[in-house]
Parts: structure tokens; C-alpha cells; sequence
């Protein structure tokens, strides 16, 4: 209970819908840090707190603690789920492929943030076409998610598909009424160089800056 509302906590903080971000993010890292005191051979927990990290922009502190969880359950295909998040933000995108294909591997039930994430380091290496592949299967999971869209639409931007693009943003729009270009800047967890990249392409598309 404690690592859920520690990791509800980090995505308050995230979506934005806070007005102390910093003191929000601080009771995030403090309910996940009892929740491991409470139970610490357990993988779930472990995960809480890196989750929490990763929103801190702890990623050592992150990666210890996913890492944590996998030693603890090797087969926690959660876990190394988190590791392919956290190398996909830190530009290591063939890392990120290999730790979300173990994933896959040991949970082939899995949720759409795992072909997402997939998807996401295709389109960091620029391997656009499985990129693609990967995104749809994610969006085929959950039709509203907005991640995987906006990695969709910059693939097709890159393939010079821009009316697939174009259509891609009028689809995200109705989903999402009032997304915007500084929206997704201020609650993507990207470094600046790859976000540069994304806003370039999605721009591009056709997404309003404001």
C-alpha cells in the first residue's frame, strides 16, 4: 500500500496535477522508502522505489532499485521493464530493447508500456519500421494511451509519411483535447536532446505549440 501511493504520488507529480511538485515528489520517495522497510524481499516494492527515483531523475538510485527487485524475483518481468524506461531516457536504446524483450519474454501477458517502450528505443536507433510495429501493438492494447501515439507520429514524420502523421494528430487531438506541444515538453521524461528530437517531429506533424 505504501509503494502504491508512493508511485501514485510520482505520477501526480508527472502529469503535473500538483501545486508543490517538490514536496509531492519528497512524500513519494518517503512512502516508497517505508514501504521497503516494511518488506524488503519483495520485488514489488523495490519497483515503487524506482519508479519514485526514475521521477526524481535518481537513475542510479533507480536502476539499484529495479535491479534490487530482479535479484530478489528473476522472472519479475516488471522489473526489467523499468530497466528499458530508464535506459530509453538515458539514450541507451539497445540496453532499453533487451531488457523490455526479457520482459516480454517472462510475462507474455504483458501491458502496452512494454511494446511502447519497445517501440520507443526502435525509434531512438532509428529502426523505424519495427518501431512502428511495436507502437501500433501498444496502441492495439490500449487505443488511448498517449505515448505511443506521439512515438507514432514521429516515426511516420521520419519515414516521410506525413499525412499518416497528420492523421495520427487528429486522432491524438480527439483523445486528448488541448495537448499541446509545451503540454507534452513539460510532462515527457525525456532528456533534452531526445525531447528537442520529439517536439522537431511532432511539430513537423502538425501539433500545436500552445
Amino acid at each position: 500500500a505504501y509503494g502504491g501511493y508512493g508511485v501514485a504520488l510520482a505520477l501526480q507529480y508527472r502529469m503535473g496535477w500538483t501545486d508543490t511538485p517538490g514536496e509531492t515528489l519528497n512524500r513519494a520517495l518517503e512512502m516508497a522508502t517505508r514501504a521497503v522497510s516494511i518488506d524488503s524481499l519483495s520485488p514489488q516494492v523495490y519497483w515503487a522505489l524506482g519508479y519514485v527515483h526514475l521521477r526524481r531523475k535518481e537513475f542510479d538510485l533507480s536502476i539499484k532499485a529495479a535491479t534490487r527487485a530482479i535479484q530478489i524475483a528473476p522472472n519479475y518481468a516488471d522489473g526489467h521493464a523499468l530497466l528499458a524506461v530508464i535506459n530509453n531516457i538515458q539514450g541507451k536504446p539497445e540496453e532499453a530493447i533487451r531488457n523490455v524483450k526479457k520482459a516480454m519474454q517472462v510475462n507474455p501477458f504483458y501491458p502496452y508500456e512494454y511494446p511502447y517502450n519497445l517501440g520507443r528505443a526502435y525509434y531512438l536507433t532509428g529502426n523505424y519500421q519495427d518501431a512502428v510495429s511495436n507502437l501500433l501493438d501498444a496502441l492495439a492494447r490500449n487505443g488511448t494511451a498517449l505515448n505511443p501515439r506521439l512515438y507514432l507520429i514521429a516515426c511516420y514524420v521520419r519515414q516521410g509519411l506525413i499525412e499518416d502523421a497528420h492523421w495520427e494528430v487528429e486522432q491524438m487531438l480527439l483523445q486528448h483535447p488541448g495537448i499541446t506541444l509545451s503540454r507534452i515538453r513539460m510532462i515527457h521524461p525525456d532528456n533534452k536532446e531526445q525531447l528537442d528530437s520529439l517536439m522537431a517531429d511532432l511539430k513537423t506533424a502538425g501539433l500545436p505549440d500552445q
